[in-house]
């Protein structure tokens, strides 16, 4: 049985779309805040985020993460584009800074880790989007409102979609995982041979 699919734009599928904040920063306590630095490879590191005094400005509710959302890098040469959904919930209240935009889906029109894999599927299009001089490259909310996604209607099909990409992708991270382990060993390898060799103790 086919499935019927459609097409719209981020703006009418995204309840919200909007960069973070112009962080105050401290050493410890306040709010966590990720940057471009966060996000890298499809996944958030939230150990790089740094710190915001909320005691000088408040974070309005709507620009904490949430479950769900599509973080975009939205400023800079090499990072401008790079997607990645929060698919697990935040350890803590967390934001982000003017330089990354929260993507926050309609509820219930999307089986959430879906709403994610879609935007990875238009990253190179959020990468070639930047505009900008002097060396700083932007990625405005009118850019990544006009993109479109495709998406099953039925919220099952989306979720037999997820299930398969999940699975088929951390088979490729584990079989990348282990050629890297055994390009290691060989490498290793190479430089006890290297240095039997050069001391007398090759047999």
């Amino acid at each position: 049985m086919s499935t019927a699919w459609q097409t719209a734009s981020l703006g009418d599928v995204c309840d919200l779309i909007t960069r973070g904040i112009a962080p105050n920063y401290v050493e410890s306590g306040g709010v966590l805040v990720l940057n471009q630095k966060c996000v890298r490879g499809h996944a958030i590191n939230f150990d790089l985020g740094r710190r915001h005094d909320e005691r000088k400005k408040r974070v309005a509710t709507d620009r904490f993460i949430q479950l769900g959302d599509g973080l975009i890098n939205s400023t800079g040469t090499g990072t401008l584009g790079r997607v990645a959904q929060v698919r697990t919930v935040p350890p803590e209240p967390t934001t982000v800074d003017t330089h990354v935009s929260i993507v926050r889906p309609k509820d219930g029109l999307f089986y959430r880790d879906y709403f994610g894999y879609a935007l990875q599927f238009i990253e190179p299009e959020f990468v070639a989007s930047g505009e900008g001089a002097s060396g700083q490259t932007e990625l405005s909310r009118q850019a990544i409102n006009a993109k479109r996604i495709a998406f099953p209607t039925s919220r099952e099909e989306q979720r037999r979609i997820v299930a398969i990409l999940d699975e088929t992708f951390e088979a490729v991270s584990m079989a990348v995982g282990n050629a890297e382990e055994k390009i290691a060993m060989l490498g290793e390898l190479k430089a006890t041979l290297l240095s039997n060799a050069f001391n007398g103790k090759l047999r």
